[in-house]
């Protein structure tokens, strides 16, 4: 695939190269890439560099949906800007991946978003940066009910047993709202003119504790304020 991206010219936007598949580990070698990883310049990046990144995130969104590219680790750390080459890699597949021979529809591209991409970004932009971002991508989100058996993310699911109890399926809006959650709480904010970024001790709790642990952290935080927010969080990751 390929972007027009100012000032860069075009762009492209392609898969690593397999080199081999383990079967003893299962473990996949693909060809080395030099460049740079985009979760580390979305800490560091600021100013007009950050807005262009976060333009290009956005373009790229686009092309996936247009040429129905459906990339179930669409994270910023599995991707790697090579500059030299104008190209960025895509390096994991471990989740699912869908390609289509056609555009990907408003609502069906709106529910992937939210499903795989939407919290893993918001982990490192601001609360804006993620609206800007992904309003116009997620505001069509499909109807009805979703069985639990579909809900791959185990955090996801322990979140949505704990908000509304354990059933056989799940209405949009609740999913919905415990996706929402997730990137709320997941959203950097600033202390002492420093950003804070939660995903780093929601991620130890997860390890320590698994994805009840991670909810029950969920429920303790979302309503208090950022200061707070962020003092019981080291307080958890101190108490493991």
């Amino acid at each position: 695939m390929e972007i027009e991206f100012a000032p860069h010219g075009t762009i492209r936007v392609q898969v690593v190269e397999i080199c081999g598949w383990d079967e003893t580990w299962g473990a996949l070698s693909t060809l080395l890439h030099t460049g740079k990883n985009l979760e580390a310049m979305l800490r560091e990046s600021i100013g007009t560099e950050r807005h262009s990144m976060l333009h290009l995130i956005g373009d790229i969104l686009h092309t996936f949906r247009t040429h129905g590219f459906l990339w179930g680790d669409f994270a910023p750390r599995n991707m790697i800007w090579s500059e030299h080459e104008d190209t960025i890699w895509l390096v994991d597949f471990e989740r699912d991946l869908e390609i289509r021979d056609c555009p990907i529809s408003a609502s069906a591209f709106a529910r992937y978003a939210r499903n795989y991409s939407r919290e893993e970004f918001s982990c490192f932009i601001t609360r804006q940066e993620s609206r800007d971002l992904f309003k116009d991508i997620v505001k069509d989100d499909i109807s009805g009910y979703m069985p639990t058996n579909l809900i791959a993310s185990k955090r996801k699911l322990a979140l949505l047993k704990t908000l509304y109890g354990e059933r056989p399926c799940y209405s949009m809006d609740n999913l919905r709202w415990a996706e929402d959650l997730m990137v709320f709480i997941a959203t950097p904010f600033r202390i002492h003119s420093t950003y804070f970024f939660p995903m780093e001790p929601l991620d130890l709790i997860s390890a320590k504790r698994g994805p009840y642990g991670y909810s029950s952290t969920v429920m303790a935080i979302k309503g208090l304020g950022e200061y707070e927010r962020f003092n019981e969080l080291v307080r958890q990751v101190r108490s493991l």
